[in-house]
């Protein structure tokens, strides 16, 4: 598979106030080959919790409470 870096835009309650779904933002993938740098909006899209992987830091994982 292929994993893509993101942002979380908006977490999403469910009807029982537990955040199930968010909407996540990423950059579109460039196909426009060489060339200066054009800025584009970020591509929104929403996605269950479970599909999700948080990356931290290695110094940050010695305080996380798991």
């Amino acid at each position: 598979g292929t994993y893509r870096l993101c942002i979380v835009v908006e977490a999403v309650n469910s009807r029982d106030d537990l955040v199930r779904t968010v909407k996540v933002g990423f950059r579109p993938r460039r196909h426009c080959g060489a060339g200066g740098y054009v800025s584009t909006p970020l591509f929104e899209l929403e996605v269950a919790v479970q599909r999700l992987v948080l990356l931290v830091r290695n110094d940050e994982t010695k305080f996380a409470k798991v």
